[in-house]
């Protein structure tokens, strides 16, 4: 694999920053760590294990300049609406956080922009480069924290919008509290349409007692941008952590999330979707580590890989010694319907006591002939049974989402991927 981005080229940056006096006080300290941890890491290679089918050489082409202008426009913000009654917008534009773009908070939700506050517990986290990167050269981050016991009917959106024809490096950060008993919904849209791109974000959450948290991720960037999320998740006693993404954009879309499961009775369910075109890459790398006793996970993820695209699944569940009556299982579903397309799927568990229940598994296939040749004995279209065997192999993730506005809107959404790739 060629080099990526060179190290050099992020050292001549911060030494700009530093230069500059961008960085000051506590946060200055801060970054300087993170950026030495990053210099004994180095950028990611084929030859780590959970880097190896991510293909890194398409980063050449970016420069590593972070220092982007920060003009207070919103030409080319695009909202991208949802049908979702009670939806709080916070907008991040061009990589920083517009309050002006964004809705106002409702009693029990409120957002902080204080960058001490959103860094000051870096180090409890087990960060990549690319997470060192976003801590090195954050400019802007928001913190949200849900009121105890708050049940709403709002749903928090965070939108993620770039425009311009300038490439840019883009490090958005949030960092979310659901505090003891809160209930809520967050959603995180991306929508940049800039091109050739790299947006490199961050998204840490801490779920306390019995809290619930309902997460969408929709990722609907520019076909040409390169887009690394890392997302992190600490779960206490009794709480819930519900997952779902939908990804259909982005030249390279890895998603990497860490949930640990801290606390006795904690559960979460993970559910995605990828669907991939001409030579777009989507990498799920997922790691759930159960601590406590008594906790229950599961994930499905499913990928529809087209033209010469391809998928990456690398799934793990870590169930320590005292993690006793663990539940966990995990599924990786794949539909070819290129010969050209290619998926990589490797689903893992490690676990250190007996006292569990876990299931794995992974399947990879194309459309099923027989059941074309029945659909087409009954006088469909070669077309439509295609479209309809689409359909069902992802119906069953998308109908179990409770919100009906954002149910409805990944529908239509991937009905226009099955049209705009001719499947309809």
């Amino acid at each position: 694999m060629a080099s990526v981005m060179n190290v050099s080229d992020y050292k001549v940056e911060y030494d700009k920053a530093i230069k500059h006096n961008l960085y000051t006080g506590k946060i200055s300290d801060i970054k300087k760590q993170a950026f030495e941890k990053f210099l004994v890491l180095g950028l990611p290679t084929n030859k780590w294990e959970s880097w190896r089918h991510t293909n890194l050489s398409r980063l050449n082409n970016l420069k590593a300049s972070s220092f982007n202008s920060l003009k207070n426009t919103s030409i080319g913000f695009n909202e991208n609406k949802i049908p979702i009654n009670k939806l709080i917008d916070l907008v991040f534009y061009n990589g920083i956080y517009r309050k002006d773009l964004s809705s106002k908070l409702p009693k029990g939700i409120s957002v902080s922009e204080n960058l001490d506050s959103i860094l000051e517990n870096d180090h409890v986290y087990k960060e990549t480069p690319f997470d060192l990167l976003n801590t090195t050269f954050l400019k802007s981050g928001i913190k949200i924290i849900m009121e105890s016991n708050l049940e709403t009917d709002h749903a928090v959106r965070i939108i993620y919008n770039s425009s311009g024809t300038k490439s840019k490096i883009i490090y958005p950060r949030v960092i979310v509290n659901i505090n003891e008993s809160a209930s809520c919904t967050l959603i995180e849209h991306h929508v940049n349409d800039i091109k050739s791109s790299f947006q490199n974000g961050v998204t840490r959450i801490s779920i306390d007692k019995n809290a619930r948290l309902e997460h969408f991720k929709i990722q609907k960037n520019s076909d040409s941008m390169i887009d690394m999320s890392s997302t992190s998740v600490k779960q206490d006693q009794g709480s819930n952590y519900n997952y779902f993404q939908y990804c259909d954009g982005s030249e390279i879309g890895r998603s990497r999330i860490h949930i640990v499961m801290e606390g006795d009775g904690s559960t979460c369910q993970l559910g995605g979707i990828s669907l991939t075109k001409d030579i777009q890459q989507i990498d799920n790398s997922i790691i759930i580590e159960h601590k406590g006793k008594h906790t229950t996970s599961s994930q499905i993820f499913k990928s529809i890989l087209d033209d010469s695209s391809s998928g990456v699944f690398d799934g793990k569940v870590i169930i320590r010694e005292k993690a006793i009556k663990t539940d966990a299982a995990q599924s990786n579903k794949n539909l070819i319907l290129s010969k050209n397309a290619g998926m990589n799927s490797n689903p893992q568990m490690e676990i250190y006591n007996d006292d569990v229940k876990c299931t794995h598994g992974s399947s990879t296939g194309e459309l099923d002939p027989e059941a074309l040749f029945y659909m087409r004995s009954r006088g469909l279209s070669l077309v439509s049974a295609k479209s309809l065997l689409i359909r069902g192999f992802l119906s069953d993730l998308i109908d179990d989402i409770n919100h009906e506005g954002l149910r409805k809107y990944l529908l239509i959404e991937f009905d226009n991927w099955l049209v705009e790739n001719h499947k309809l």
